[in-house]
């Protein structure tokens, strides 16, 4: 989604990447108000978000801030709206600087409040309350929808946004279909010779975005571009 939202940019991005900044959200508008804990993923995964050091890259250059650090309201646009957001750790943040140049990077997720709250409570906990809370805890939902937007700006002021909406599919929920669905995608790309890298390369070095998004968008995924 970045190199697209930076080759969309044409000699606006050759001249320079500002800043590359990811959004992730899901939400599940179906579920049950009843106090049970409803991750989308694993709790360990979550909590792993909420107390590790997020790396961001300010002025070229790599730091780390505090966990739980404010990202700020996101607009996702339909169905999840304007949502508040924390930075978090994502392996985007290794590889955007040397891949683009960029000045400025971050990745910052959006939880649903109640989740984020429960959530809260268990960092920090002993490994058998946490156990417990897993125990406990609802399976994933099928009905989970999830958004991701990549926005790109460059140092002349141009911008654009790059947006995946991943809904249910295979009886799964978006944020399971939208973590899944591209490692298969490569698989598939691979198998068919579009994909012909060899080695450790990150995506944006890699990989074509109109051919993974055509994957994607026969498996529950819409992409939309805004500038």
């Amino acid at each position: 989604m970045a190199a697209e939202a930076v080759g969309r940019l044409g000699p606006a991005a050759a001249r320079g990447v500002e800043s590359i900044d990811v959004f992730a959200a899901g939400r599940d508008r179906a579920a049950p108000d009843d106090g049970r804990l409803r991750p989308p993923y694993a709790i360990q995964t979550l909590l792993d978000e909420l107390t590790l050091e997020p790396v961001v890259i300010r002025d070229g250059h790599a730091d780390q801030i505090a966990p739980l650090t404010a990202g700020g309201a996101v607009d996702y646009g339909e169905p999840i709206g304007i949502a508040e957001t924390i930075y978090t750790l994502h392996s985007e943040l290794a590889t955007f600087g040397e891949s683009f140049g960029c000045r400025s990077a971050s990745f910052r997720l959006s939880l649903a409040p109640a989740l984020l709250a429960r959530l809260k409570e268990l960092v920090g906990a002993p490994p058998e309350e946490v156990a417990a809370a897993a125990r406990g805890a609802a399976s994933p939902s099928n009905q989970t929808v999830s958004v991701h937007l990549v926005r790109v700006s460059t140092t002349d002021g141009r911008a654009t946004t790059v947006r995946a909406v991943t809904r249910p599919h295979f009886g799964l929920g978006g944020s399971v279909v939208s973590t899944a669905a591209p490692a298969a995608a490569c698989v598939r790309l691979f198998a068919r010779g579009a994909l012909t890298a060899a080695g450790a390369h990150p995506p944006e070095r890699c990989i074509d975005p109109l051919l993974m998004f055509a994957e994607l968008e026969a498996r529950g995924c819409a992409f939309s571009f805004t500038s």
